[in-house]
């Protein structure tokens, strides 16, 4: 009689079963170590797989990935350079038109304020604004003209409401604006002013740099 624990012979199913673990663990550490991509096993032996296929297709992937970035980045310099002289041009366009608003709001505003008191000052204040035909009136205004402004005796001071360019080029201008002017009565110290909006067409000229009047002609409003 013999001693010990008997070992009961393997059935060919447990052989089987396994034979197919241990091919399933050989395929798990083929993935792990290439998956099936040609890498070696740890013993550097290479594999089984079919690897040029997927490595041509990675290198492929490798490739295309640094050539669309390139080109988005062309493509955003040329739309960068493209919008910057378009905002160039449309910045400028803005600093002029700035530039017409304020020289036509304050010389249109001195257009219409005079005091009787001061009327060879005022008239020398308007010649300063004005050029062409407009300076021309205004220089020949003479004694009379001068004697009928204080014999009205009025203090008017213009004030420009709202304005703005309805056309322009590099060296002309047209400006419409709204502008209340308000009228006092000189001989009478206690005397109310008036007030009355005003609206007025202004052509303007540069002249060495400096934006001019040139035509202001009042406008009338229609009431519909």
């Amino acid at each position: 009689m013999r001693q010990g624990t008997d070992v009961e012979p393997a059935s060919q199913g447990d052989v089987a079963n396994e034979r197919g673990e241990l091919s399933s663990t050989g395929a798990d550490r083929c993935e792990e170590w290439g998956e099936g991509d040609g890498g070696g096993g740890p013993d550097g032996r290479a594999g089984t797989g079919s690897p040029p296929r997927r490595r041509f297709r990675r290198l492929r992937a490798d490739v295309v990935v640094p050539i669309v970035a390139v080109a988005v980045l062309a493509a955003g310099l040329v739309a960068w350079w493209r919008a910057d002289g378009h905002d160039a041009s449309a910045v400028a366009a803005a600093s002029r038109r700035d530039a017409i608003v304020i020289a036509a709001t304050s010389e249109i505003e001195t257009m219409n304020t005079l005091d009787y008191r001061k009327v060879a000052e005022g008239l020398k204040a308007w010649m300063q604004i004005t050029t062409g035909t407009l300076h021309d009136q205004l220089a020949q205004a003479g004694k009379q003209d001068r004697q009928a402004i204080a014999d009205q005796q009025k203090i008017s001071t213009g004030h420009v409401v709202d304005a703005a360019v309805v056309d322009m080029t590099a060296d002309t201008a047209t400006v419409i604006a709204a502008v209340d002017v308000t009228v006092k009565d000189g001989t009478v110290a206690k005397a109310r002013p008036t007030v009355k909006r005003e609206r007025f067409s202004a052509d303007l000229v540069r002249v060495h740099g400096r934006w001019l009047l040139e035509k202001l002609d009042q406008v009338a409003v229609s009431i519909s």
